[in-house]
């Protein structure tokens, strides 16, 4: 019988005593098993939105401000990966980055007051 992949299975893993003691401190901390712990760090290496948020709050020391700034022009220059191709599109990406920075981003509006 075929597995379903939501079945829960066994899976055998070499790793060093250096690295299952990190996992067991963690899980420890947390109060939950280091079985739970390593799931929970695998599966994130498959999530790119939460692993770069984990990398955007330790590259701005969790200030949401700059977070903010951080991932609305990494989301912008995802969505538009030509935005260097020319000077028309330079220009486009700087004006609508000054238009979500002056009218959608809350702590600047909070900011100016």
């Amino acid at each position: 019988m075929a597995r379903k992949p939501t079945d829960y299975v066994q899976f055998k893993l070499r790793i060093r005593e250096s690295l299952r003691r990190k996992i067991e401190r963690e899980a420890e901390k947390k109060k939950i098993s280091a079985n739970a712990e390593a799931v929970e760090r695998l599966q994130a290496t498959f999530d790119p939105q939460q692993r770069d948020t984990k990398i955007l709050d330790m590259m701005v020391e969790n200030q949401d401000d700059g977070a903010i700034l951080l991932r609305t022009l990494a989301r912008e220059l995802g969505s538009n990966p030509h935005w260097a191709a020319s000077a028309e599109s330079r220009k486009a990406f700087a004006d609508r980055m000054h238009t979500i920075i002056l009218y959608n981003l809350s702590f600047l509006k909070e900011g100016a007051k």
